[in-house]
């Protein structure tokens, strides 16, 4: 019997760790919000499902550091403390050309996936996702080269 509760509180152990590494991936922000982060993509951190999805800001309370943001793949809007958002850098706009590999952030489910531009556009790229099989207009700030932790 104490066999058993020492090999389950084990696997307990290990399952938390790996949970840790994850959330870990992305520590907390220490960066202060600007107005000009509105409308950039940033990694953000959904407490309840303890797991950083992507999401645009939408507006930014400098003075509170709070900002309301849209993830990618749901309706929700969310305000969040600066703490829980990672704004990410805009990728250079000279390495996406047509023809060009690279990932996109999936408006179904908000993730990146591997996709191909098919045609720049004054409104975006036009994107054909390889798993899905779909094209959607995308934004620069959704694009990353392939080999970019996304």
């Amino acid at each position: 019997m104490k066999e058993n509760i020492d090999v389950a509180l084990k696997e307990e152990i290990a399952a938390l760790r790996e949970k840790e590494k994850k959330v870990n991936a992305y520590p907390l922000s220490i960066e202060l919000l600007t107005g000009s982060d509105i409308g950039k993509l940033t990694k953000c951190f959904i407490e309840e499902d303890r797991k950083w999805k992507n999401a645009v800001i939408q507006e930014v309370d400098v003075e509170e550091q709070t900002a309301k943001i849209k993830r990618y793949g749901t309706n929700d809007v969310l305000e969040l403390q600066a703490y829980l958002l990672k704004v990410l850098k805009e990728p250079d706009e000279e390495l996406f050309k047509e023809g060009t590999h690279c990932k996109s952030i999936y408006s179904g489910d908000g993730e990146f996936y591997p996709c191909v531009i098919e045609k720049v556009m004054d409104e975006g790229y036009l994107v054909k996702y390889k798993k899905y099989n779909t094209q959607e207009i995308v934004k620069l700030h959704r694009l990353r080269p392939m080999g970019n932790p996304s």
